[in-house]
């Protein structure tokens, strides 16, 4: 009896270690600011549609893991156009989002009355088109689930590589959830017109950044 509890031990240890090691690297990935987190913390805070913008977002990332996990990642890295390519598209997208968000910052708009009041007009079909553009369009995104996440997880034999992906879909959904509802405490303090200028700004050279970095990657 004691040598199969040994036994059930050391399966349970094999198995858990790369589904923590998928959490871990995601977990440690997601947090960086970028339009996908950014697009969810507005909505967070004018409390549009949490549910329905969270769960497309996290269904997106979901499905870009498990093609990253599924060897998709690995077929990209191997080729060199694919990965120019990549890198030029996403550097132009991620310039067009920083543009947009300097615009917004300059405008000087009643951001109270843009943000907030904004919800009576909101749609939930907006708002879900909106959350699949932030995601699907945002080449950060690939270059984490497909090529990151991709590749660490050919370390792993097939079983375990999946367990890698499901750690990572968990970090994925724990983190966005958790943004998107936390969010509204922090409602009170964006009604400044002054805290959405500085986060737009924000916003724009982080996206500016990124673009930059992956351009000069290749």
């Amino acid at each position: 009896m004691q040598q199969v509890f040994h036994y059930a031990l050391i399966m349970t240890s094999n198995f858990s270690q790369p589904f923590l090691q998928g959490f871990l690297l995601y977990a440690g990935i997601i947090v960086a600011f970028g339009p996908q987190n950014l697009y969810l913390l507005r909505q967070g805070m004018r409390r549009q549609y949490l549910f329905a913008t969270v769960l497309v977002t996290s269904l997106v990332d979901i499905a870009l893991i498990g093609l990253g996990v599924g060897g998709l990642g690995a077929m990209i890295t191997g080729s060199q156009t694919l990965l120019r390519w990549g890198a030029w598209v996403g550097s132009i997208v991620l310039c067009l989002f920083a543009l947009r968000s300097f615009r917004s910052a300059w405008d000087g708009q009643d951001f109270q009355n843009a943000y907030f009041a904004q919800s009576t007009s909101a749609t939930l079909k907006g708002a879900v088109v909106s959350a699949m553009s932030f995601s699907l369009l945002n080449p950060a995104a690939y270059v984490d689930t497909l090529l990151v996440v991709g590749t660490s997880s050919s370390q792993y034999a097939v079983d375990e590589r999946m367990l890698f992906g499901f750690g990572a879909m968990l970090a994925a959904c724990i983190w966005f959830f958790g943004l998107t509802y936390s969010a509204s405490r922090l409602s009170a303090f964006f009604r400044n017109a002054a805290s959405w200028k500085v986060l737009d700004i924000l916003s724009g050279c982080v996206m500016l950044w990124l673009a930059v970095s992956l351009f000069a990657s290749n």
